[in-house]
């Protein structure tokens, strides 16, 4: 079973300390993938199709995504959001979205490409519907813009090898940003200051490259 597990960092002075909750908590029965945490929840993607509480022995069925109470580590029974194949990539919005990236070709019964934005209520966002033709690793939000990252070579029909910026409202291609990985390839990536820091594994290779083109 997956195990998780929560870690208090405490600022000090000249060290930091660090605490291991050892309170009861839901275990998923398949690896768990990405974390994304907001003011009151803690969102979980993977491969498992259920959660169990091992004090308890209270179980929930949800299949590759969950919604747990940041305070309790209950899961949220009011939130559902499944999807048929695993989840590889959370990130949380500013704009009270959910974006959700991985193997899925369908979530909450709708059909997505392995990239979808939910609502709060765990709902895909109507309309919202960018079709990478392979699987994604990774999400990160800057400002406006989603950046994907992973195993693909176009967004929808357009070119796209490897990494894509995507308008965060729309979901509609950014055609300014087009990093051109050779491979398309890409498994992390990080946004910093106007860069776009890109890591892959064949060959081992990290690069990085600007979110604006040169004038």
């Amino acid at each position: 079973m997956a195990a998780i597990m929560a870690v208090t960092v405490m600022s000090l002075p000249a060290q930091a300390a660090y605490q291991n909750a050892t309170a009861a908590s839901w275990v998923p029965n398949q690896p768990v993938y990405a974390i994304a945490v907001t003011a009151k929840r803690i969102y979980l993607g993977g491969e498992f199709t259920r959660l169990t509480n091992p004090d308890t022995g209270a179980s929930i069925a949800r299949s590759g995504l969950v919604a747990l109470d940041r305070a309790t580590g209950n899961p949220i029974k009011s939130w559902s959001a499944d999807t048929d194949h695993a989840v590889r990539a959370l990130v949380a919005g500013g704009d009270g979205r959910l974006y959700v990236g991985g193997d899925f070709t369908t979530i909450d019964g709708v059909a997505r490409a392995g990239l979808a934005a939910l609502g709060s209520g765990g709902t895909p966002v109507a309309g919202w519907a960018p079709t990478p033709n392979g699987r994604v690793w990774d999400l990160r939000v800057d400002g406006s813009s989603l950046y994907v990252a992973g195993n693909f070579g176009r967004i929808d029909t357009i070119a796209r090898p490897g990494v894509a910026r995507l308008d965060l409202a729309s979901g509609a291609l950014d055609y300014a940003f087009n990093a051109a990985v050779t491979g398309g390839r890409v498994q992390a990536l990080e946004v910093s200051a106007g860069v776009v820091y890109l890591g892959g594994p064949s060959p081992a290779s990290v690069a990085r490259c600007a979110t604006s083109p040169a004038p």
